[in-house]
């Protein structure tokens, strides 16, 4: 006899979500590492892990080796006598080791640190006011990457391509072979300022 004389669209359904339970059961216990949740909610052997990449500060001609065009334009730039762990912090030993192994991104409001407005820099040094009273003296509205490349901050990013766009593939008319320019000049027009020449 079927389990309390149920439908069988219904038994199915239950075996469905049984089988499912036991699948997630199945796969949590397989799949979480035996640290998770040692000391919070995130494997515990992680700490060991992040604390044994030893931080080298490799200066400029480590990273050069590396990223040459990057050095060339720092070269040009007025950021050309900050150090590269300025912006980038530390550099791990396993990123001189190993190059896949990425090293941080600065955060976004990095530039602040040193171009927020502060009377102890210099007068020509480029500051910016945060929060002015006067709205038009507000320079940073939090993007300063939209404007300015960090290894030549006079130079802005490249404006994405703003060429005509690609023919239509799916019109007929793109199969065709360009048409030749018509060479005939026209006629000459006659304009206001040109005296009349004809006889």
């Amino acid at each position: 006899m079927r389990f309390f004389n149920m439908p069988p669209q219904i038994f199915r359904l239950v075996l469905l979500i049984f089988a499912i339970v036991v699948s997630y059961l199945v796969a949590r216990t397989l799949l979480t590492p035996d640290t998770f949740r040692d000391h919070g909610f995130y494997r515990g052997a992680a700490l060991v892990e992040l604390t044994g990449k030893i931080p080298v500060l490799a200066g400029k001609e480590a990273c050069g080796a590396r990223h040459p065009e990057i050095l060339k334009t720092l070269a040009k730039g007025s950021h050309k006598s900050l150090s590269c762990e300025g912006c980038h912090g530390a550099v791990s030993k396993s990123h001189l080791d190993d190059p896949t192994d990425k090293m941080r991104k600065p955060p976004a409001g990095i530039c602040l640190r040193c171009h927020e407005a502060n009377p102890s820099r210099p007068a020509g040094f480029k500051q910016i006011v945060l929060h002015d009273p006067k709205p038009d003296n507000n320079h940073y509205d939090g993007a300063c990457l939209e404007c300015h490349l960090p290894h030549d901050p006079k130079e802005a990013p490249a404006e994405p391509d703003q060429a005509s766009p690609a023919p239509d593939k799916t019109s007929p008319a793109s199969d065709k072979a360009p048409t030749e320019p018509d060479n005939a000049s026209p006629a000459p027009v006659k304009t206001p300022s040109e005296p009349n020449k004809e006889p």
